[in-house]
């Protein structure tokens, strides 16, 4: 069985990059589906993902999600898949109790022969959570807990279908 796994662009400890203090999120849409999420930490610093496609069989794909390390002064500039409307920018406060070490839960689908990591819980100290996961759509994310949007919560496949493993 193949295994895709989160993408991470950095040499620190992504578990702890994960579960790190986040204070607001900033948001670029794509056709008003999620396309490239930023958390971002009291310090100006951020976690940006997104998902990317992965051809497993004929006609088969699956999303897999990349982070990487950002700062403040590292506008939201990704481009674009080809062919979709033009992005818009949004920024969202995040609740209070996410200001502190978070726990983190990731998302594993199989599919095909491959498994994949797909996306990811983050839970607050008081129980509430943010679910990210890579969306039905190429290239686009779903999330649930950040905002509101009107589809912004659109999974590649059913929450029920996915494995869950405890990162941190």
């Amino acid at each position: 069985m193949n295994h895709l796994a989160f993408a991470w662009h950095d040499i620190s400890a992504f578990a702890t990059q994960l579960t790190a203090a986040v204070v607001r999120a900033s948001l670029t849409t794509v056709a008003d589906r999620p396309h490239l999420l930023t958390l971002w930490r009291a310090d100006g610093t951020g976690l940006r993902l997104y998902s990317r496609r992965h051809d497993i069989a004929e006609r088969v794909e699956i999303g897999v999600l990349e982070f990487e390390l950002v700062s403040e002064e590292k506008a939201d500039t990704r481009p674009s898949p080809e062919r979709t409307s033009r992005p818009s920018l949004i920024n969202i406060d995040l609740p209070s109790s996410f200001n502190g070490r978070n726990r983190a839960t990731k998302l594993v689908i199989s599919e095909s022969g491959t498994t994949a990591e797909a996306g990811f819980i983050l839970t607050a100290s008081d129980g509430t959570e943010i679910v990210i996961v890579s969306g039905v759509y190429p290239h686009s994310l779903a999330m649930k807990g950040i905002g509101s949007l009107p589809h912004g919560f659109e999974p590649e496949y059913d929450l029920e279908c996915y494995e869950r493993v405890e990162i941190a």
